[in-house]
């Protein structure tokens, strides 16, 4: 499942738009058009069903650039890890039952 994701950076007032792509009960990976400038904490902000939000602490770990992805995905090339700020058990009840 694809889903619209926001990265709100924290200290910041940019918000860089993005494609959840992968979710566990640790994080997920998030595709973005631009590199994530982030060095501390970020909330992400997924919109699903067209109308509702779900907003998840977290923290960027890492992120690659992959330019074999622009041709294939409308300019996006990065693919970033982001670890969640809360316990699998909360990630489960937020995410799983919400989104899945």
């Amino acid at each position: 499942m694809l889903s619209l994701a926001f990265l709100e950076l924290d200290g910041k007032e940019s918000v860089i738009p993005g494609i959840v792509v992968d979710v566990s009960l640790g994080g997920m990976k998030i595709l973005t058009q631009m590199p994530v400038e982030c060095d501390g904490d970020l909330a992400i902000v997924i919109e699903y069903e067209g109308k509702k939000r779900l907003s998840i602490p977290g923290r960027l770990m890492w992120q690659q650039k992959m330019e074999v992805l622009r041709q294939f995905s409308f300019g996006i090339e990065h693919i970033n890890g982001v670890e969640f700020k809360l316990p699998p058990e909360e990630i489960r009840e937020i995410v799983f039952e919400e989104l899945l």
